[in-house]
């Protein structure tokens, strides 16, 4: 993935931080409230004029089918919170998803199998880890969350999963520039 995926919409911390990271594509990923949402979005991206490309991903946090198709031709991507089996189960087996993003630091006892892996490969659509949920977790955590990245890596690897390491950012100070990311994802696939 070239992009980085980021939790927030401040357009203006985005662009400045975005532009001193030289990052060329962002995607914002959040849950709307409606397709109205996105349109105001858009339409704010397309005022600003960025040196960049900022994609529109809308976050679904339940498994419901309606909301997926709805919003499905709205935003630019769909992405399931891939914060509890259930969640990643139901999206790694649907088509119509572009990404599942792993919340371990939500939900640290979950684990993915391969099955799971298999179906997301299957179906196109890309695991994503995000070192936000490392940075916010306390240290027992962060140990756990890195394991679990790096067994996750090993099985879509072994498998031909596509996956990204993805900053997840909540805040300007969380983005990452592609060299952050490239390297951290060395890092993982070293474990």
């Amino acid at each position: 993935m070239e992009s980085d995926l980021i939790l927030f919409d401040n357009l203006q911390e985005i662009s400045g931080q975005a532009n001193r990271l030289e990052l060329k594509h962002i995607i914002i990923a959040k849950s709307f409230s409606s397709k109205d949402d996105i349109k105001r979005l858009r339409e704010k991206i397309n005022s600003l004029k960025p040196d960049f490309e900022i994609k529109i991903c809308h976050l679904m946090e339940k498994t419901e089918g309606k909301e997926l198709e709805s919003y499905r031709n709205a935003a630019d991507f769909v992405c399931m919170l891939g914060d509890s089996l259930k969640n990643v189960s139901f999206a790694a087996s649907n088509k119509k998803f572009d990404f599942i993003l792993l919340q371990f630091d939500k939900n640290p006892q979950m684990i993915i199998d391969k099955e799971t892996i298999m179906n997301a490969k299957i179906n196109g659509i890309q695991i994503l880890l995000p070192i936000s949920a490392i940075l916010n977790s306390n240290a027992y955590n962060k140990a756990a969350i890195m394991q679990k990245y790096a067994a996750i890596i090993k099985i879509c690897e072994k498998l031909g999963c596509e996956y990204s390491i993805v900053s997840g950012a909540n805040c300007k100070e969380e983005m990452r520039n592609k060299e952050d990311l490239d390297g951290t994802k060395t890092l993982f696939k070293e474990k």
